[in-house]
């Protein structure tokens, strides 16, 4: 019967349920534990009257935190795990189950609870053992399980057993509270019989997955001119060679134009360029400080007392001498005291794989194998590995007799100098350390990888963890002392060969291709992860370019069609200076690009105008002859070319081209990105969402449906229809505010005074709220400045 009992709430905190054992009605104070039979009036009233004077003072500190009391403060609706209703003050952080009075501004919209950190749980595939786990990009934890769906269920739970907790509190005096079980993550690797590592046999066993590189996997702008109906799968249909129109664009002849005469090609290329050597003899030694001595860590911090064969202990305190220097024999027993039986399989594993390595055990595999493996043993984001890993490399460098093995330590050590970083308790220690062999080195080769490991430790310092398991071109990379080389695109397939390191993000890499292409003004380009298919997502400037390269190569071993691409171009269709001449090239490259491949709505005459133009800028004046020749096709949209219409189609172009003589080169871009900027679609990133609102607006909406997102306001049409009519169109004075959880997202339209509220499934809601954002606060700042 009491797990029926039902739970009313009266007023105040006072509830009503029924006794399981009478079967009678009794009233209970959650919060006092007091129980009566009698009805409570009175103490409900008190109490109500107690929280609205306390909810009073709460909105008048609120309003006075908002910046005075003649501003409207602002509060959001949100909605408890059990439906119930509260508000939330995103300045003040109060919470409050009454309406706030009304001279405050509430904005009922759950979808901005982004900022409390709740509903942003995405999953990811773990790249060891192919488990999916959960990743808070907020809070930055990861689990195995869905913390939103646990907590879901746990409301569930909570909500349907009430009355029987309740009632078993009040009786016994004792409360009953939900526990929950953290779930130990194993992850599976190799290690095969005779002391070989064995890649298809072995694991490692971690506590937790690692963080997700591909932090926005999900978030693909799509083409509009590619879309057609919608398949079973829900992905928009895309057909042919995704990469023919680039190859196309290459083939005539788009490339940047020269650089300025003063500034050679050599020099712009060394931006490009990552020189170690320099920058090591530039990065600041720390100097050694004797109290920073190894020996004084492990006295404070290792396991001192050790089983039997550890260190040839016999539960007897160990001398903290042997336990720091080299060791022949593969540990029995990690450094520290672990508990973790997985974290001490994985220390031990690293141990015997670094001696694997540095030649101290004989193995038959390449020591670019071992390097990896070791690698892939401290990617874990625990710390107290990392400590353990760090302070092995310490010990096998410390008295080490055999030089070869000496110099194979030093240059793992640099390598796991870039890949995870110490606590902050053993990182004086550490740079100490690598500072006394700086400048006491026992060979040239220990110097160079011990000021490698400084630079590499130092640059890494600050960046969040390194989430991917190196690939083999970087680890044989970093073995030779020498940074990866990558190449990345323009649109037009124009590339360059950029040298990156383990500290490179995508930032650096937009930085130098600007400083690469004389570009004065980067804000409105980024770095666009391109697949086979031609999806494209672009990529957060804090993520490490060598995790991108290590999850491209694990996902192409395990998929040989897969293909990737790293291309830099536009991402925010801003108004550009015509002085910074090189971004207003490849802002008509990219133009030229997305509208001959139909990624904007273009009429036959603008096609044959926007052709014109490009004729002029390519060929000069018109002299009669047929310069399109067999690539007329390539300078209109596929709709509006035929083998059987060529002639005519010429015909035009090279009319209206006629008109445009006497324009120079950089005249016909400008003009080119005058008349396409006037569209509407014009900018537009598209992304196919399924709509939870079906009627917006009065109208009936599809299931699927594009939002497409420029520097105008959003816009939305359906994907299945050929003419690209818009169902709605939303300009930015028209969008109250907007937000987004990991797997929807909001847009509230109309005013203050009256608005509707669309909700969208998709999980690319931080992709759109990016672009938003920025958008309107360009606006914002052009709004500013004019009135100044």
């Amino acid at each position: 019967m009491s797990s029926k009992s039902k739970v009313k709430k009266i007023g105040g905190n006072w509830v009503e349920t029924v006794d399981p054992n009478s079967g009678k009605t009794y009233y209970a104070n959650v919060v006092t534990k007091e129980t009566t039979w009698s009805y409570p009036t009175q103490q409900i009233k008190k109490e109500v009257a107690e929280q609205k004077k306390q909810q009073k003072k709460q909105d008048a500190a609120a309003r006075k935190t908002a910046g005075g009391g003649g501003n409207k403060d602002v509060w959001v609706e949100r909605q408890d795990p059990q439906g119930r209703v509260y508000y939330y003050n995103r300045t003040s952080k109060v919470t409050s189950w009454y309406r706030p009075e009304e001279n405050n501004n509430v904005i009922s919209t759950g979808a901005l609870q982004a900022d409390d950190g709740a509903g942003k749980w995405v999953s990811r595939q773990d790249p060891r053992s192919g488990r999916v786990y959960y990743y808070n990009p907020v809070l930055k934890q990861t689990s195995w399980t869905n913390p939103d769906e646990e907590a879901a269920k746990e409301a569930a739970k909570s909500k349907q057993g009430m009355g029987q907790r309740l009632s078993m509190s009040l009786k016994a005096g004792a409360s009953n509270t939900t526990k929950r079980l953290s779930q130990v993550g194993k992850r599976l690797s190799n290690l095969g019989g005779g002391g070989e590592i064995n890649r298809n046999s072995a694991r490692f066993s971690l506590s937790m997955p690692a963080n997700p590189i591909n932090k926005s996997e999900n978030r693909a702008s799509i083409r509009l001119g590619r879309t057609s109906v919608i398949g079973e799968d829900g992905r928009l249909s895309i057909g042919g060679d995704p990469f023919a129109k680039l190859r196309a664009l290459k083939n005539i002849g788009y490339v940047p134009d020269k650089v300025d005469d003063e500034i050679s090609n050599e020099e712009l290329a060394q931006a490009l360029k990552i020189d170690l050597e320099k920058m090591e003899e530039g990065i600041a030694h720390d100097e050694v400080d004797d109290t920073l001595s190894f020996s004084k860590y492990a006295n404070d911090f290792f396991n001192t007392v050790q089983k039997k064969k550890a260190f040839g202990g016999g539960g007897q305190p160990l001398e903290v001498r042997k336990m720091i220097l080299f060791e022949t024999r593969p540990l029995k027993q990690p450094l520290h005291d672990i508990s973790n039986k997985d974290l001490v399989y994985d220390s031990l594993l690293a141990f015997k794989v670094m001696m694997m390595y540095c030649g101290d055990k004989s193995s038959k595999k390449q020591p670019w194998y071992h390097a990896q493996v070791f690698l892939a043993t401290c990617i874990a984001p625990v710390e107290e590995l990392h400590d353990e890993i760090f302070c092995q490399l310490i010990k096998q460098s410390s008295g080490n007799p055999n030089q070869k093995s000496l110099e194979r330590v030093w240059e793992l050590m640099a390598m796991t100098c870039g890949l995870i970083i110490p606590s902050k308790t053993l990182m004086p220690y550490l740079k100490s350390h690598i500072t006394h062999a700086i400048e006491s080195p026992k060979s040239e080769h220990m110097k160079r990888f011990a000021s490698y490991a400084m630079l590499r430790l130092k640059k890494a310092e600050n960046l969040e963890p390194r989430v991917e398991v190196p690939s083999r071109a970087e680890v044989e990379a970093a073995m030779n002392h020498s940074p990866l080389t990558t190449s990345i695109s323009l649109i037009n397939e124009f590339e360059s060969d950029v040298e990156i390191e383990t500290w490179t993000t995508i930032r650096d890499v937009c930085s130098a291709m600007c400083r690469r292409l004389q570009i004065k003004d980067g804000t409105p380009f980024a770095c666009f992860e391109l697949n086979e298919e031609e999806d494209e997502r672009v990529l957060e400037p804090d993520d490490r370019v060598t995790d991108i390269l290590a999850y491209w190569d694990r996902e192409m071993s395990k998929n040989s069609k897969k293909q990737f691409k790293l291309q830099f171009k536009v991402r925010l269709f801003f108004d550009i200076n015509e002085e910074d001449t090189r971004a207003v090239e490849l802002c008509y490259y990219q133009a030229v690009f997305d509208v001959t491949d139909s990624r904007y709505p273009c009429s036959r005459e603008d096609a044959i105008i926007l052709a014109a133009f490009e004729c002029q800028e390519k060929f000069g004046d018109y002299d009669g002859t047929d310069v399109l020749g067999p690539d007329a096709k390539f300078y209109v949209q596929a709709k509006y070319y035929s083998p059987e219409t060529e002639g005519q189609l010429k015909e035009e172009i090279y009319r209206q081209y006629a008109q445009f003589a006497g324009y120079d080169k950089m005249a016909c871009k400008v003009n080119y990105l005058d008349y396409i900027k006037a569209w509407k679609w014009y900018g537009s990133s598209y992304f196919l969402v399924q709509t939870v609102t079906y009627k917006i607006l009065g109208k009936e909406f599809p299931k699927n449906i594009i939002l497409a997102v420029n520097t105008k306001g959003v816009l939305i049409v359906d994907p299945n229809d050929p003419s690209r009519e818009l169902l709605a169109d939303f300009p930015y004075s028209d969008i109250v505010t907007w937000g987004y959880s990991a797997k929807n997202f909001v847009l509230v339209v109309g005013n203050l005074v009256r608005s509707q509220k669309l909700f969208f499934e998709t999980d690319e809601g931080s992709e759109l709220n990016s672009l938003i954002h920025a958008y309107v606060n360009k606006l914002l700042e052009a709004e500013k400045a004019e009135m100044r």
